[in-house]
């Protein structure tokens, strides 16, 4: 199989994307079209002017082949099992830079991930790993994991924290939640080792009433059991059984502590339907004037707090600083912003802002 390989700017991307998606894919220009308007544009549009991109076809992607043989082969419709994939580069790229030691060394420096395309129209977004500086706004700090990779047969490290959305049949928001939190596992820690979709099927089919493909979700009990399975130790924590301001107190510790949490968002308990699972990896970066309107914690053991006092020791905490958190969400591109009392804010969609 022969790969083939195009440098193209931004400006230039949509025109070549269509063009390789209507052959490789074998879907109309209209349904192509559609794709990069309704997908593909606003996960390109957030990266940096600069940025100079690098097609690769066709590309075998071990994520989408899983979830190829495991269940997209046997559907009456034709599914390819070959994707496409972008990487991304600080600056020009030209076709010497990969055959000379200081242009490879240059490439390393500049590379800034990849986004993969599978043939799962219209969710066509796979497995990606895209570094916060390749976008224009990048003023937050997040997990990342280091892959490596290989664009145009040179070997590279993709830095960044692993997204991919949902393809609604072998991976939806939970079972996407769980592979990306597991692929950031095994990109930052040689302990762990990515996991499959199929492996995620496997693993709670004992835990499963009605079949599992296509998929319906899985809640929080089902996700609690599969990450146990692959060696954490879990725990849940319900916004209903703590006090608003306790919650969100241990919300920003956990994430203060470099750990990647899986969260349920819900608004079925007031009527609605929404039902949604996503990442949280980060958060905005804090600023001079967030500690300045810190407020001392008040010591609720009298003694000690008298102590404090006749010492002139205050203590504040900086969980409570008012941040945005940074989300992998499936139906968006990766590294969302919201607050924590409206973590899905930055839908369009007025159930989802509430």
């Amino acid at each position: 199989m022969s790969i083939t390989t195009i440098v193209c700017s931004p400006y230039e991307l949509k025109g070549e994307l269509t063009q390789i998606m209507e052959e490789e894919f074998s879907i109309s220009p209209g349904m192509a079209a559609e794709a990069y308007d309704n997908r593909l544009d606003e996960y390109f549009r957030r990266l940096k002017e600069d940025v100079q991109l690098v097609i690769e076809y066709p590309y075998v992607d071990k994520v989408y082949r899983d979830s190829y043989y495991a269940y997209f082969s046997s559907k009456r419709r034709r599914y390819q099992k070959d994707c496409i994939r972008v990487s991304l580069f600080d600056g020009e790229v030209l076709p010497e830079h990969f055959r000379s030691a200081a242009g490879v060394a240059s490439l390393r420096e500049r590379y800034r991930g990849f986004v993969v395309l599978r043939p799962t129209m219209p969710n066509i977004i796979g497995r990606s790993v895209v570094s916060p500086y390749a976008l224009q706004e990048h003023r937050f700090l997040s997990l990342a994991g280091n892959y490596q990779t290989t664009v145009n047969a040179v070997k590279l490290v993709a830095t960044g924290f692993p997204h991919a959305s949902q393809d609604t049949e072998t991976l939806t928001c939970a079972e996407t939640s769980l592979w990306a939190v597991m692929e950031y596992f095994a990109g930052r820690y040689p302990e762990y080792k990515p996991v499959m979709p199929s492996v995620i099927t496997d693993t709670l089919r004992s835990r499963s009433s009605f079949r599992q493909i296509p998929s319906e979700g899985l809640n929080i009990e089902q996700m609690g059991f599969a990450l146990r399975e692959f060696g954490f130790g879990t725990k849940a924590y319900d916004a209903a059984e703590l006090s608003p301001v306790s919650f969100a107190n241990l919300f920003a510790v956990y994430v203060e502590s470099g750990i990647p949490l899986v969260v349920a968002i819900s608004d079925r308990h007031r009527g609605g339907r929404i039902g949604h699972a996503v990442v949280v990896m980060g958060r905005s970066e804090t600023t001079d004037a967030d500690i300045d309107d810190l407020t001392a914690e008040e010591e609720e053991d009298g003694i000690l707090a008298t102590l404090m006092k006749k010492k002139g020791i205050c203590i504040t905490d900086n969980a409570d600083i008012k941040r945005n958190f940074v989300v992998a969400d499936d139906n968006y591109p990766v590294y969302q912003m919201a607050p924590f009392a409206t973590p899905t804010a930055y839908y369009e969609n007025a159930d989802w802002k509430k």
